[in-house]
């Protein structure tokens, strides 16, 4: 069958992917589908993938504070002509920096 009249026939049937989460299948298995999802709990699994996705995120905090970031801000607050009192405020942006990503770490951890 043309790919044409296949779309043409599933829009006639209202079988498509806004109508149904298995487009073209045959009534039977989508029944089989819904009952399927219904019986599986889902809240072990997605209590899994927060903790990895945030553990993908934390490292990523890592890679892009701890290896640029901090890195960065220490070699422009270096060679900033700054002198006193903001010299000693703006020295304290590394510092923050990399509390802020400890903290960000131990969070995933509690």
């Amino acid at each position: 069958m043309k790919l044409r009249a296949k779309a043409q026939e599933m829009m006639e049937n209202d079988v498509g992917p806004a109508s149904s989460p298995l487009p073209g299948a045959s009534q039977e298995i989508q029944e089989e589908h819904e009952e399927v999802v219904e019986r599986t709990d889902w809240t072990q699994e997605r209590a899994g993938q927060s903790l990895v996705d945030q553990g993908i995120g934390i490292m990523v905090a890592v890679i892009v504070i701890g290896a640029v970031a901090i890195p960065v801000a220490q070699e422009v607050i270096s060679t900033a002509n700054l002198t006193g009192t903001t010299e000693q405020i703006v020295g304290y942006v590394p510092l923050a920096l990399g509390v802020g990503l400890f903290v960000a770490a131990i969070s995933l951890v509690r």
